[in-house]
């Protein structure tokens, strides 16, 4: 695997890796004899690691970063670096005459389905554990000036769950709130992505 990944790369460019890097990577990559994504991560960080012109943006943490991201978490990450950095998300929230209220889905988004997601509808823990490692950020209150992107969300089947909630309505909770919010790759998860996420190729020529 790792030759394949470096056999577009010019050998003069090509170096040994740290070792720091290489030890811990080989044998968490053998872990992932099931697993094509974090495989592949490691391996990209590995063939990365040994690129002059790539190899000063490799980080000691991003070994064990992949150790703590799921599948579904890295075909996520890959979205985002094809061109996709920041995702738009939906809270929807019932409230009352004042203005007091229940968030019932919290940072709602399509990008389960467009990733290739196993779970396409549940990213909210993924978000969690991507904006814990430092790798995206939110803002909840704030949203894509492409205001198009949230009328997919606002229309989406699943939502159409949350539209009718008999004992919220009954409660006096009988306005529905859509918040539009966004996460966004930080500048270390678009590092990461580089080194870890895209080909050696790809990370070399960006």
């Amino acid at each position: 695997m790792l030759e394949k990944k470096l056999e577009n790369i010019s050998p003069e460019h090509i170096s040994s890796p740290e070792p720091y890097v290489a030890v811990p990577a080989m044998q968490y990559i053998s872990y992932c004899v099931n697993n094509d994504e974090l495989r592949d991560m490691y391996a990209n960080l590995l063939a990365n690691s040994m690129i002059d012109i790539v190899k000063k943006g490799v980080h000691l943490g991003f070994v064990d970063i992949i150790k703590q991201l799921s599948p579904d978490e890295a075909r996520i990450l890959k979205y985002m670096s094809e061109g996709h950095d920041s995702i738009p998300t939906i809270n929807v929230r019932y409230q009352n005459e004042h203005g007091e209220g229940l968030d019932v889905l919290k940072n709602f988004s399509d990008i389960g389905e467009k990733s290739g997601c196993e779970s396409t509808i549940e990213t909210e823990a993924a978000f969690d554990n991507l904006i814990r490692l430092g790798l995206i950020s939110q803002r909840e209150f704030a949203s894509l000036t492409n205001k198009k992107l949230y009328e997919s969300l606002k229309n989406h089947e699943h939502i159409n769950e949350y539209n009718d909630i008999k004992e919220l309505i009954d409660g006096g909770y009988n306005k529905i709130v859509y918040n539009e919010g966004f996460v966004f790759l930080t500048s270390f998860g678009k590092v990461f992505c580089k080194i870890c996420v895209m080909s050696p190729v790809d990370a070399s020529t960006s």
